[in-house]
């Protein structure tokens, strides 16, 4: 592999969407001798993660993809939204503060927040991870802005991972530092930037809902009642997490060819102010480095992925059916893709 080639693999979030995610990325795996930066939100940081971590320990592409299919296998109900319990903190609150609304989170997470120390090391920094670049990002209440945790933002891995991933409203915010944080899907939910600030040539972009804006549009209505608490926090979940991933791709993509027309005028010789104007639009040169070309490959599910929708986390079965799904649609969408060297797998 080229030594100016750097791959990077990009994990969306969507709740328990990401099983998809957790497929595609064994046939990932068999399509690179390398994978240089990961990045993810919300559940895609929990793959992102878990995935870096045994990289590290193995030095298995391969091996660190099936780490992360039996962290699903065995998922189980992470929370539940108890009404009673809901009910009993409102009370509670209102006679400790006068407001009913003055208490954590709608639902309990501790069993999250035990797993997670299960898979991550309570004493592993993102900095400690020295095979893959991780970039883990979450929402930043206290700044009002996206953040990224990264060898240069440093955090213990296991806080930043459940940072990530706090559902606002229905998880504990987390406190990291001298912030408050919560999910990363709210604001960016597919972290693509990360990648291409790590300087990415080459791409994986992880999606967890139809590639075609026109099939998610067509499937994405639900005339369920939405009834109980449970289905609308489901769907504020999925909602979320939705809205901002194809406008990344969308400019990623007019970047690369504002680029490529830089570079056709500058073999050319022509135009030497539309280059300097067309270098400036995009932050051509920027902190020393230079904006390259990226190719972007992209793995999307062929439709919506519900059930499980994003809190189906206890469906055991349909978690391993989009996961095996992911697996399919991934070699299928990556067909004759081989970067560095590698070659076609036989599974």
């Amino acid at each position: 592999m080229s030594q100016d080639t750097r791959v990077a693999v990009v994990l969306s979030g969507g709740g328990a969407k990401g099983a998809y995610a957790a497929g595609a990325l064994g046939s990932i795996a068999r399509k690179t001798k390398e994978i240089h930066i990961m990045t993810g939100a919300s559940i895609g940081a929990v793959n992102a993660a878990i995935f870096a971590w045994n990289y590290e320990q193995t030095g298995d592409l391969i091996a660190a993809a099936d780490s992360v299919k039996s962290t699903w296998f065995h998922c189980g109900e992470l929370f539940s939204i108890s009404f009673w319990r809901i009910a009993a903190h409102m009370f509670l609150s209102y006679l400790r503060t006068g407001s009913p609304l003055n208490f954590h989170s709608l639902v309990d997470t501790s069993q999250v927040k035990k797993i997670i120390q299960e898979l991550i090391p309570m004493d592993l920094k993102i900095s400690d991870l020295r095979r893959i670049e991780l970039a883990i990002n979450a929402t930043c209440l206290t700044r009002g802005k996206t953040i990224s945790f990264t060898r240069h933002n440093d955090a213990y891995l296991w806080q930043a991972v459940l940072a990530s991933c706090s559902i606002p409203l229905l998880f504990e915010t987390q406190r990291l530092g001298g912030g408050f944080y919560v999910d990363g899907g709210v604001f960016n939910n597919t972290p693509l930037r990360d990648a291409l600030v790590a300087q990415a040539t080459d791409v994986f972009v992880v999606e967890l809902k139809p590639r075609s804006k026109d099939v998610y549009l067509e499937t994405i209505q639900d005339p369920s009642d939405y009834a109980s608490i449970a289905q609308v926090g489901g769907r504020m979940a999925e909602l979320i997490t939705d809205r901002i991933m194809y406008e990344d791709l969308k400019k990623a993509r007019k970047i690369n060819q504002i680029i490529d027309i830089i570079l056709a005028l500058e073999s050319s010789g022509t135009h030497p102010h539309l280059v300097a104007s067309l270098k400036k639009s995009i932050g051509y040169h920027k902190n020393g480095k230079i904006k390259r070309h990226v190719s972007f490959y992209e793995i999307a599910p062929s439709t919506r992925l519900e059930p499980p929708g994003a809190l189906g986390f206890s469906q055991t079965e349909v978690l391993q059916g989009i996961m095996h799904l992911g697996e399919l649609e991934a070699k299928e969408q990556l067909k004759g893709v081989f970067i560095g060297g590698a070659r076609p797998s036989a599974s």
